[in-house]
């Protein structure tokens, strides 16, 4: 790719990013008021007729960048900058010439309008649904769910046929390493880390083959191939130990995102059943297929009142 053409794209890039700019306004209101921000933190990067442009203006657009550009930030600022500036005077000049007032321009911002609301009141309720109390219950759950369990730490060898398992087992009993030994025979994907399979519980492998390996002690082969579906295997357990469920801090973050989609589901549902919905998809169905829609009251309908 050469420079020019990568400046073109990256050039795209950015004015996608700040055309999404309305879109993010709720998560603008995540991040606080930039407006707090010291001078040295959110300086002046333009002016236009005297308007100000300050830095987190810029760096709002790059939360709408793909990843693949997030670690270039620096690099894309001055185009991004470029592109807010040119989306400004643009939209200065339709306004001077009246194109707030086009039923186009009105309707996108009342549909901006209602997300932005919609995202903020859920975001309020998403938080004010997060209580210690929840959480703890949450996590009293979460135990109840997750005991204490004994989980080995195992290597094993898979082979296509019993016989070739026995040989195996023969050489171990002759003193053989049992890495080498899977790292030369096992057809399984674990073969090249000396079948190493790490550490796991008694409802994570195959009955038969955990059975087998929650029989041994640390240190100890099969006597015998165990079969599965896979083929014939050699386990030998290597380790052991008692997996203790994660404590209430260490789950605290993914148990306070479970409360928060929790919170905005029920505040949806209950804003919902508040309100006098009717709603007739079979006639969005039937434009789609190519058939008229109508705008009587026939049709089936649902309701989302709670009356």
């Amino acid at each position: 790719m050469t420079a020019r053409s990568l400046r073109t794209r990256l050039t795209g890039v950015c004015f996608a990013a700040l055309v999404a700019l309305p879109a993010t306004a709720a998560q603008a209101a995540e991040g606080g008021d930039s407006g707090t921000a010291s001078a040295k933190e959110n300086p002046v990067v333009a002016t236009i007729d005297g308007n100000e442009i300050r830095f987190q203006e810029v760096m709002k657009a790059t939360e709408r960048l793909p990843k693949r550009y997030q670690n270039r930030i620096q690099q894309l600022f001055p185009q991004l900058l470029d592109r807010l500036v040119d989306m400004r005077v643009v939209s200065d000049k339709a306004e001077a010439e009246g194109f707030l007032d086009k039923p186009e321009v009105q309707d996108r911002l009342q549909r901006t309008r209602q997300q932005i609301l919609a995202d903020v009141y859920l975001k309020k309720q998403a938080e004010d649904y997060v209580t210690e109390e929840r959480l703890r219950a949450e996590y009293e759950e979460y135990k109840k769910n997750n005991k204490a369990e004994t989980q080995v730490k195992a290597r094993h060898i898979l082979v296509d046929s019993k016989k070739l398992a026995n040989k195996l087992i023969k050489k171990l009993d002759e003193g053989a390493n049992f890495v080498e030994l899977a790292k030369q025979h096992s057809t399984g994907p674990s073969a090249k880390k000396g079948g190493n399979l790490g550490f796991f519980g008694k409802g994570d492998m195959v009955e038969s083959f955990s059975k087998a390996a929650f029989g041994l002690g640390v240190d100890e082969y099969t006597e015998s191939p165990v079969k599965t579906q896979y083929g014939w295997h050699v386990i030998k357990v290597v380790d052991e130990r008692t997996k203790e469920p994660k404590s209430f801090e260490e789950m605290k973050d993914e148990l306070s995102k479970k409360l928060r989609q929790q919170g905005v589901k029920k505040a949806i549902q209950q804003v919902r059943e508040q309100s006098d919905v009717e709603t007739y998809p079979d006639r969005g169905v039937k434009l789609l297929s190519g058939g008229q829609g109508g705008n009587g009251q026939g049709g089936a309908g649902s309701s989302g009142s709670g009356n």
